[in-house]
């Protein structure tokens, strides 16, 4: 697949189409499971074994059931996540550095969502400290949440134009 030139990208189709919308879900899901396959298998056989990830995402999402839990799950990985790639960061990265690739934004995508999340929960959840196997949790949520970003950027960056 060739890159796209400068006038290409500055002629996007519209944002808010039902296509548009519907495309953006379709990154985010992709993204999800990105995220959960890097986060469930791909980091525990690299850092060693992680608790059931349900039990850690209630603890720090505050989550009182299971519907709540997936509810921001689903919002965030569908939606938002997304609509803050498509909708501030590649066109930011392209407006900085015009010859950027979409894998390296992506990259850098999730490497922020990591350390966002990572932030949040250091400050908000004290007793994650206390989770076993605290640093095979860390970095296999690196890998998932890197995961995350190369894939919503990559569907993102294949949007019909």
């Amino acid at each position: 697949m060739t890159e796209l030139t400068r006038a290409d990208r500055s002629s996007a189709a519209p944002l808010f189409t039902p296509r548009a919308v519907a495309w953006c879900m379709g990154a985010g899901a992709a993204g999800l499971f990105a995220f959960t396959l890097g986060n469930r298998v791909v980091g525990p056989a690299i850092f060693g074994p992680v608790p059931e990830p349900i039990d850690v995402a209630m603890m720090i999402v505050g989550a009182r059931s299971l519907f709540h839990l997936a509810f921001v799950y689903l919002l965030l990985g569908l939606v938002v996540l997304p609509a803050i790639y498509v909708l501030v960061l590649r066109p930011l990265s392209l407006r900085m550095v015009p010859d950027l690739p979409w894998w390296l934004t992506g990259i850098a995508f999730g490497g922020m969502i990591w350390l966002t999340a990572l932030a949040i929960v250091v400050y908000d959840v004290p007793e994650f400290w206390n989770v076993p196997n605290f640093p095979a949790v860390i970095w296999s949520a690196l890998v998932g949440h890197l995961g995350l970003g190369l894939a919503v950027a990559g569907v993102a960056e294949r949007r019909p134009r």
